[in-house]
């Protein structure tokens, strides 16, 4: 993979990085984007400018925008399990005070782009909050490099060949234009949380194969170099090369909450890693790049219950390990990206932004590991 290199400091207001408040229309979860684009507005306060961190890496994290003030049934979900509470409390998402702390301790600790989770149906979007209202608006956010995963799971799924083509014109307006828009092999780079949903709803992976063409098409007709579309799934050559006759580009994953858990319901922390390590190693081969994803936890009781998968046993001296391990396959292949599994999926016990249970130590770990100073 040819990525970017991080970007300068300094480059926080360059190309419009304050740009961005949603208009009227977007700031209810559902709300109609199909006539209307994220306007230009100021950010209101601001957190202490942030010291990125110097790194050769690309480590990206997944960013779950399911936390603004019209989405409070999530968060009293957490309420039972109080080591979970953020550093900022119960924050009100898509507010870019918020946003600018959590860009703040993402690149200070060497995080390089937040891959937002990004839900579309039909003409709507939904869940936009944290990115537009956010991120997009906040002070900082041109010191760190953003994409979206289509989360396009049910029930944001049955999409056409129209669908796509009219996401691929609402990206290339709001997102591909932005000089902190991450890139992979010099094109824009978006991802796809179900390639099996797309197989099912167009029919096939020729007809998925023919929808991508016709979305980089259009993006090439608005002046880029291209559409670079990547997976979350089964990283294996087999399916990688079924992927690939799909028209990826490449593959990573969401989450392996199972890995190594010998189907335990509780399983300890370090087998986790452990799994994690086994996939990343039957990923070599085939005809695209594996993207190595790396989980930093799971315990999703909040959603889920008491009959939910839990690793146990989490620390920040075994998520450093983790992060360790993923560094030298990186450097045993050759690589540069990888992503974590996620900044703030507080009700899959996935986080890697300050809380209760772990303070910084989480972040500071990444610094550790892939940051080289300052």
């Amino acid at each position: 993979l040819r990525i970017d290199p991080p970007l300068e400091p300094g480059r926080a207001d360059a190309g419009g990085a304050s740009a961005g408040r949603a208009n009227a229309g977007h700031a209810n979860a559902g709300g109609d984007s199909s006539s209307s684009d994220i306007s230009s507005g100021a950010s209101a306060d601001r957190a202490p400018p942030p010291v990125p961190a110097a790194t050769p890496y690309q480590i990206g994290v997944y960013y779950f925008p399911g936390w603004s003030p019209d989405q409070w049934s999530r968060w009293k979900l957490q309420v039972p399990f109080p080591e979970r509470m953020p550093q900022l409390g119960f924050y009100r998402e898509g507010d870019p005070e918020v946003m600018d702390w959590h860009i703040r301790w993402a690149v200070e600790n060497g995080i390089s782009f937040f891959l937002f989770d990004w839900y579309w149906q039909d003409g709507r979007i939904a869940l936009e909050r944290g990115l537009h209202e956010g991120f997009l608006q906040a002070h900082h956010q041109g010191l760190l490099k953003f994409a979206v995963m289509w989360a396009n799971h049910d029930p944001f799924a049955a999409h056409t060949e129209e669908q796509l083509l009219l996401v691929a014109d609402f990206w290339t307006r709001n997102y591909f234009c932005r000089p902190n828009h991450l890139q992979i092999d010099g094109r824009p780079a978006v991802f796809f949380f179900a390639p099996d949903n797309l197989s099912r709803d167009l029919q096939g992976a020729a007809n998925v194969r023919k929808a991508f063409d016709a979305l980089r098409a259009r993006v090439r007709a608005a002046g880029f170099a291209g559409l670079w579309i990547g997976a979350c799934g089964p990283s294996d050559p087999g399916s990688k090369e079924a992927l690939a006759q799909a028209g990826f580009d490449g593959v990573t994953a969401y989450n392996y909450p199972a890995a190594g858990s010998r189907g335990a319901l509780r399983s300890p922390f370090a087998t986790y890693l452990d799994g994690q390590e086994q996939v990343w190693k039957g990923s070599t081969g085939g005809p695209i790049p594996y993207i190595p994803l790396l989980g930093v936890g799971w315990d999703s009781r909040p959603w889920h219950g008491a009959a939910a998968v839990a690793r146990t046993s989490r620390t920040a001296a075994g998520v450093a390990a983790g992060l360790r391990s993923l560094k030298a396959h990186l450097d045993r292949t050759g690589g540069r990206m990888a992503i974590l599994e996620a900044w703030n999926e507080l009700g899959e016990g996935s986080d890697l932004e300050p809380t209760v249970a772990h303070g910084f130590g989480l972040r500071e770990a990444v610094r550790t590991v892939f940051a080289t100073g300052p």
